[in-house]
């Protein structure tokens, strides 16, 4: 016989492996689906949005199935998932098939949730139920243990997928091998579910052969109240996870794989809160009190250090930025999952739990994904998030002052009251808040900032209210509760400055906001040139800068000089009369300044407002045209674009869509070259611009000139006044034009360690081009 020992111990490893398995493999499958059929659809927003619908649905689907299947008599669950867990594993592998390429210029969105559907669908909405059914086999099986470590060890999983697969799998395997990789992990998963079932059917029998046990319903009932806060908690932890990434990496540093760093700390937190109670639920004004100065400064930082009474510097570079803003979305993400858990319920009720945690999470999702740029022209879900966040805070310290023994209420209203008082002194001797600012702002029209402050004084004066009504009738007005005004009283006025100074105001002559980022326009004068030029920018990534003197008007600036190796390639072209010029990437349509009477220049760009920008506030475009030449729009992804037109026969063909920190890898793969190859005439050049802070992207190029036949050389320029520092590699057959420009280097070019692999549709690797110490070789040792 084995002991009882034995009996809990086991179930328990293959329950903990399952779980873990199983969300590392779900968290694995986006990354490797995604990939795959990124160069068949390219990267319209209707592709991306297409493809988070889809697997936000199919989880949400698989929980809901998870609660339903518990509903059933145990002979039955069985049975089912088995019959589940069969299906799914004869779909592998996930590899979609090519007969899903898209042939035509329609719609893709239902072409693509049916190549999910039929490739990863069953096996993902599988796993998507499996942590919620894992738990409820454990307590079973367990004799009524805690099944929320499991959740914990669930989320340990989806971290290590989400660090190994950039670090590990997708340097060593192509996608197609990743693929085969995961399903045979998939298979592993199979037998650990079905031992998982086994498991909960033999306990099923044994229950059955005892006297049944009455089970009080009524005593773990949530109420619709505990509902609701199951559903806005984990939106909001959601909100803060994905508006904290689209702030670092498009406001503060555009750095690749920046956006790794929040969502790991977005598991960590739910890692510690569901591993134990003691680490929130305990010391819950342990982590409110930190969360609530930091918060704070995050929201109001970039505003609150130009104001005349702030004598403080605490960013004094972006890596101060980063730190910031990483530490208050940990510390609200542990507010959001610390608050969930000690709503958490009854064992029994945990299905119907993870379930409106899964709606929660994909309406935060949802709203920051798809709301926000429909209703924001910045990033003011950021602010917005981090003031619920602040009032959550505010919350957790007040309860946590009511509940405080009464020996301590004393001392807390000793630290209270005088901080208050200093507080007040400040903000009188220093014109922090003035009547004439409240009356300014009363006086504006209903904002977004000042319907946010309206609502949040009013939650945290309907908390106040209660409170007061409880203690009146309780019998007494404890000492507590003058704390606990006071500190309304501070956190209304932080509130107050949270909802003025934490929405940026700047003056832009244009700001739109899309799937694909923040432009703006901005318009100044410089004095030394004595004229006003404009600037367009994509988050901190410039596009486009254009003089408006007379003199300087036609002149290009920024990387595209005629000393750079996209000025030297279309100056080539200056006594060519039929020249035809593709450019993808359009910016403020800069590189039309070479154009001459009788070119033809055709721009590709996927963000229609860059489009209508360019033509508003540039006249670069309609300079051309005034010149005598022919201009040309498509506005679609032009990788896919030119897969499907005829042959362009170009001169000259620019591509220009790899400065920032998503580069579009399915336009600098081999297939991708192939498609310009055809495009270009026997003696056309590819000038391929690789300026970029973080990725060494020459190698790259060069590798897929040598395979495809091509020479290459390269030109690197310095920054000068209007021209920034540019990188060119000119990739072609013309070899007059190869003798007349020879490689023209820097000499700081940085030189990775390590071969690089040729990219293809099905292997290309950021990671290994990325400039950081163990890829580039050291300066010194670089040196002639």
């Amino acid at each position: 016989m084995s002991s009882p020992t034995a009996s809990r111990v086991i179930p328990g490893l293959i329950l903990g492996a399952l779980s873990l398995l199983s969300a590392f493999l779900l968290f694995q499958v986006q990354p490797i689906i995604s990939k795959f059929i990124l160069p068949w659809f390219g990267g319209s927003p209707g592709v991306w949005t297409t493809c988070m619908l889809f697997f936000q649905i199919v989880l949400f689907a698989g929980y809901a199935y998870a609660h339903t299947l518990t509903l059933l008599p145990r002979k039955w669950q069985g049975i089912l998932h088995g019959l589940l867990l069969g299906a799914a594993i004869a779909l592998l592998p996930i590899a979609p098939d090519a007969v899903w390429k898209p042939t035509g210029t329609e719609d893709p969105a239902l072409r693509i949730l049916l190549l999910l559907a039929v490739s990863v669908g069953l096996p993902y909405f599988v796993l998507s139920s499996t942590s919620p059914l894992v738990q409820v086999w454990f307590t079973r099986t367990s004799g009524g243990g805690s099944p929320w470590r499991l959740y914990a060890l669930s989320n340990i999983g989806s971290l290590a997928a989400l660090l190994s697969y950039p670090l590990f799998f997708e340097v060593r395997w192509d996608v197609v091998e990743q693929t085969t990789l995961w399903s045979v992990a998939f298979g592993a998963f199979v037998v650990l579910s079905l031992s998982g079932v086994w498991m909960d059917r033999r306990h099923a029998l044994d229950v059955a052969s005892k006297p049944p046990v009455t089970i009080d319903t009524a005593a773990d009932h949530p109420g619709w109240l505990r509902r609701i806060l199951w559903v806005l908690l984990p939106a909001l932890a959601s909100c803060v996870l994905l508006s904290a990434t689209n702030h670092v990496c498009q406001d503060v540093a555009v750095i690749p794989f920046l956006w790794v760093v929040p969502l790991s700390l977005y598991l960590l937190t739910f890692i510690i809160c569901f591993e134990h109670e003691r680490w929130y639920a305990r010391v819950s004004a342990l982590w409110a009190l930190p969360a609530l100065p930091l918060i704070f400064f995050t929201c109001t930082q970039e505003r609150l250090e130009k104001q005349g009474w702030w004598h403080f510097d605490w960013t004094p570079n972006y890596l101060w930025e980063l730190g910031w803003a990483f530490g208050a979305m940990f510390f609200a993400c542990m507010l959001c999952h610390g608050e969930l858990t000690r709503l958490k319920p009854a064992p029994r009720r945990l299905t119907e739990f993870y379930l409106l945690m899964s709606a929660g999470g994909a309406l935060g999702g949802l709203f920051v994904s798809l709301g926000a740029p429909r209703f924001f022209t910045t990033f003011a879900e950021w602010p917005i998030t981090l003031i619920a966040v602040f009032v959550l805070a505010c919350i957790v310290m007040l309860r946590s002052v009511w509940r405080v023994k009464s020996v301590w209420e004393w001392l807390i209203l000793a630290v209270v009251a005088p901080l208050l008082a200093y507080e007040g002194w400040v903000i009188v001797k220093q014109g922090v808040i003035t009547q004439a600012q409240i009356q300014e702002k009363l006086k504006m029209d209903a904002a977004v900032p000042m319907g946010t402050l309206w609502v949040v004084l009013g939650v945290i004066g309907a908390c106040i209210l209660l409170l007061l009504i409880r203690a009146i009738r309780r019998g007494g007005l404890r000492i507590g509760l003058v704390t606990m005004l006071l500190l309304g009283i501070q956190f209304s006025v932080a509130v107050l400055l949270m909802c003025d100074l934490g929405f940026k105001r700047e003056e832009k002559l244009e700001r739109v906001r899309n799937f694909y980022g923040m432009l703006s326009v901005t318009e100044d004068h410089d004095s030394g040139l004595d004229m006003k030029y404009r600037q367009l920018s994509n988050g901190g990534i410039i596009h486009g800068l254009q003089n408006f003197g007379d003199s300087l008007r036609e002149e290009p600036t920024t990387y595209y000089g005629r000393h750079t190796g996209i000025g030297k390639a279309l100056e080539s072209l200056k006594d060519k009369p039929d020249a035809h010029v593709g450019v993808v990437g359009m910016g403020a349509g800069t590189v039309s300044c070479y154009a001459k009477s009788g070119h033809r220049y055709r721009f590709y760009d996927i963000n229609p407002d860059v489009v209508r920008i360019a033509q508003k506030h540039f006249t670069y475009l309609d300079d051309l045209k005034k010149r005598g030449a022919k201009l040309e729009i498509v506005v679609a992804d032009a990788r896919l674009a030119m897969e499907r037109e005829p042959d362009q026969q170009f001169d000259v063909l620019l591509l220009d869509a790899f400065s920032g920190d998503s580069v579009p890898v399915h336009l600098l793969t081999r297939e991708a070259f192939a498609i310009y190859q055809r495009h270009m005439k026997p003696d056309g050049i590819i000038a391929v611009h690789i300026t970029n802070s973080y990725l060494v992207l020459a190698p790259v190029i060069e590798k897929i000139a040598a395979d495809i036949g091509f020479k290459t050389t390269r030109v690197a320029t310095s920054s000068d006044g209007d021209h920034d520092s540019t990188d060119y590699i000119l990739v072609t057959h013309n070899e007059p034009f190869l003798a007349d420009h020879p490689p023209s280097l820097l000499g700081n070019e940085i030189v990775l360690k390590h071969d690089v692999r040729l990219w293809t549709d099905r292997y290309h690797n950021l990671l290994r081009i990325l400039d950081i110490p163990w890829n580039v070789v050291p300066e010194d040792e670089d040196d002639p």
